[in-house]
């Protein structure tokens, strides 16, 4: 598939009218059918959010986050905090403000709390600097914003990558990591 931003490498379906593609670069979302028709009608202001792309198709940073707060159920939790994160931050604030009060935007607040409120023992990566003698990520602690360093050395990028960037200090010790609460 060609996207936007170059040759898909791989795609994941949260339904069958949204897509994710990866691509070598960068990747995003494109929406079509039924859930275009729903976005354009219901949400016009966050339709046209990424207006750097073509018509139903989302990057996945700013315009990601619109496909999310659109369809708040096909996320979980973490990617909601993210949108609303990544909204708050790059959107216009009255398009934000507004989205926030649609039964979408106050859905995706409740999940994103209720997963927080799962998670907050819990460490988040925040980045990932990959060099030939292992793998350090920053991390910030759920519940209370608390940061920490984990480095690897290089034999575990393949397990690290199964933990998808949520994971408790055991779960890095365990997979033989130094870990440094800042």
């Amino acid at each position: 598939m060609q996207t936007p931003w170059g040759p898909s490498q791989g795609e994941d379906k949260h339904s069958a009218d949204i897509v994710f593609y990866s691509t070598l670069g960068h990747g995003g979302y494109h929406v079509t059918g039924a859930a275009a028709k729903h976005m354009r009608a219901d949400f016009p202001a966050v339709w046209n959010i990424d207006n750097f792309s073509p018509e139903g198709w989302f990057e996945e940073d700013c315009g990601g986050a619109a496909v999310a707060l659109c369809f708040p159920l096909l996320f979980d939790g973490w990617s909601l905090g993210n949108a609303i994160n990544t909204a708050r931050d790059t959107w216009d604030a009255d398009v934000f403000e507004a989205h926030m009060l649609t039964p979408a935007g106050k859905g995706s607040v409740v999940m994103a709390k209720d997963w927080i409120a799962h998670n907050a023992d819990k460490w988040e990566q925040l980045g990932f600097c990959d060099g030939s003698d292992g793998v350090t990520i920053p991390a910030r602690r759920v519940g209370d914003g608390a940061r920490c360093e984990v480095t690897w050395g290089a034999e575990v990028r393949r397990q690290w990558m199964e933990l998808k960037g949520i994971f408790t200090l055991d779960d890095a010790r365990s997979l033989g990591a130094t870990v440094m609460v800042l």
